[in-house]
């Protein structure tokens, strides 16, 4: 299954987004650095524009 895989060196958080919409979250096990990660990538991926 295709998916993306995007580290997050401020947080020591890998994320790994797969085309199914699941997202994977490593390196914490803390809640509140986990959202905060994956807010990060929707701000990120909200700057693309769509083709």
């Amino acid at each position: 299954m295709p998916g993306l895989i995007h580290r997050l060196p401020s947080f020591g958080v890998t994320l790994l987004v797969f085309a199914s919409g699941k997202i994977i979250i490593g390196g914490t096990t803390e809640r509140d650095q986990a959202l905060e990660a994956v807010n990060q990538l929707h701000d990120q991926l909200s700057t693309i524009e769509r083709v």
